[in-house]
């Protein structure tokens, strides 16, 4: 009697995937000196929301603070320079480089739907 009912439940589920939605575990940097190069203080212009965005490492990962409201790691993403914020917005920050001594000179953070400019701060 449930052997049709247990036979349909187990395959249907041995074809059913589940695909993360946002996975904050992965791609790691390999040596200090790559994340030694986005660490900094990158101020954005007057009129924007947001005043600063720092960035500091611990561990050999990235955090990223907006103003005082506390770090998020930052997780690196398959393109270069891009990573994605671990607070509840969700935020995607792009570094930008110098074109020609290719050192990150600044960075553009993309949050609901808004993307902001910084600069990095000397």
């Amino acid at each position: 009697m449930y052997f049709p009912f247990i036979l349909i439940l187990l395959l249907t589920s041995s074809f059913t995937t589940s695909t993360p939605t946002n996975s904050f575990s992965g791609l790691h940097f390999f040596n200090v000196a790559d994340v030694k190069e986005y660490e900094g203080i990158y101020s954005f212009q007057e009129d924007s929301p947001v005043r600063k965005y720092t960035i500091t490492s611990k561990d050999n990962d990235l955090y990223g603070e907006a103003d005082s409201y506390g770090a998020n790691k930052l997780v690196k993403q398959a393109e270069a320079d891009t990573f994605v914020s671990t607070s509840t917005y969700g935020s995607t920050i792009i570094f930008t480089r110098d074109g020609s001594t290719k050192k990150v000179t600044g960075l553009r953070l993309i949050i609901q739907g808004n993307t902001l400019q910084a600069s990095r701060d000397k």
